[in-house]
């Protein structure tokens, strides 16, 4: 990912760079960054790091999804362009909606892998294993 980093060994200033691996733990992660315009390869936390800013980043808007025809997606929720829902006290959108529909399972499948499922190719199962409480 490109990040703007902060050049820990040189002035402390922030610049673009290059995420090269992540390492540590899922709490505190520690990154390996090598700087765009420089051959400096630094190792930071993630207080050293930031997103680019919204005109550098290259990120997608998210595609219109279209509802499949079983599934129930209304385009306004109110007949105003605006509504206040009394329930939360909440604004409601013009662009709100509510997706939902039920499951769709093929009931002749879902019995055909009931029945792969209960057959143990003959073989009985194996006995748990007992276990041995140790005591202080």
């Amino acid at each position: 990912d490109n990040v703007l980093a902060r050049w820990t060994s040189g002035d402390g200033a922030f610049y673009p760079a290059r995420i090269t691996s992540l390492t540590g733990s899922a709490t505190n992660p520690i990154y390996i960054v090598s700087f765009k315009s420089y051959s400096t390869i630094e190792t930071l936390t993630a207080k050293d790091i930031r997103p680019l800013s919204a005109p550098d980043s290259k990120k997608r808007k998210a595609d219109n999804i279209s509802s499949s025809p079983g599934s129930l997606a209304p385009n306004n929720i109110n007949s105003s362009s605006t509504g206040h829902d009394s329930s939360t006290g909440s604004h409601v959108g013009a662009e709100s909606s509510v997706i939902s529909a039920a499951a769709d399972i093929n009931p002749d499948l879902a019995n055909q892998a009931r029945i792969v499922a209960g057959q143990n190719d003959g073989l009985p199962r194996p006995s748990k294993a007992t276990r041995k409480v140790k005591r202080k």
